[in-house]
């Protein structure tokens, strides 16, 4: 048709490619997705933190672990796996502690009491301390699952799994953590240990899955834990017989 204006009709515009809007709708899902995934990994990298990964002895001096992330944050989580070989009733023994840079202020503490095998969770904040005991008959000679999950001024405990205790702190408080330092002269191992400032490990249903999947040692997630028997014989007769 001609044009109103009497000159000829202008063509109309060519159609799109066939599967060209689907293809470019489709790229924009594929970077969209990278563009998630890459913050998640930074995020989890930020907030998630395994501190240590093989086991360490605490009869061993070892180094505070320093720069840790979101120092002052009140909502976060200490996960660790612990074996207590020997406990002895001679002085406290201090698992680990969250403390700022200059070791001034320690705002948590794990660690068991002086005269018996009490574990117990320690909050400071300025001249006041609370005090959470979590049991009174840690196991011994085990790898053990320790979760605290710290939500403001609630602090949910478990162990191996299961919610143990949930305590409130008595006062308003603002974490200082910007480092951890494990005991000392203590017979005992802590492996997996990890500080978390996300929501990772502190649902119950996180701990179980983390609990159950173990530590890779004998005795966790399923592997078997290594027995050990002592017997004496007499005349060929087992007259005395420890372990299975």
């Amino acid at each position: 048709m001609p044009s109103v204006f009497g000159g000829p009709s202008a063509a109309p515009p060519p159609a799109p490619a066939a599967g060209g809007t689907s293809g470019m709708t489709a790229l924009y899902v594929i970077l969209a997705g990278v563009i998630v995934y890459t913050l998640y990994v930074l995020l989890w990298k930020r907030t998630h933190s395994t501190i240590v990964k093989g086991p360490i002895s605490l009869l061993d001096v070892v180094p505070p672990v320093t720069g840790l992330s979101s120092p002052t944050l009140a909502h976060s989580s200490f996960a660790l796996w612990v074996y207590v070989n020997q406990w002895s009733a001679d002085t406290a023994a201090t698992l680990f502690s969250a403390k700022n840079t200059d070791g001034s202020v320690t705002t948590y503490s794990l660690g068991f009491d002086a005269t018996t095998p009490t574990l117990r969770f320690t909050v400071r904040y300025g001249d006041k301390t609370d005090v959470i005991d979590i049991t009174e008959y840690f196991p011994l000679q085990r790898w053990t699952y320790v979760v605290i999950a710290i939500d403001d001024r609630t602090v949910d405990c478990f162990l191996d799994g299961k919610l143990l205790k949930t305590a409130y702190v008595s006062g308003a408080y603002k974490p200082v953590v910007n480092q951890i330092v494990f005991g000392s002269k203590f017979d005992c191992q802590i492996t997996n240990f990890e500080r978390n400032v996300d929501n990772s490990l502190r649902a119950p249903a996180d701990i179980q899955k983390a609990y159950y999947a173990g530590n890779g040692m004998p005795g966790t997630g399923g592997i078997p834990a290594v027995s050990a028997t002592a017997e004496i014989k007499r005349d060929g007769q087992t007259i005395f017989q420890v372990g299975q």
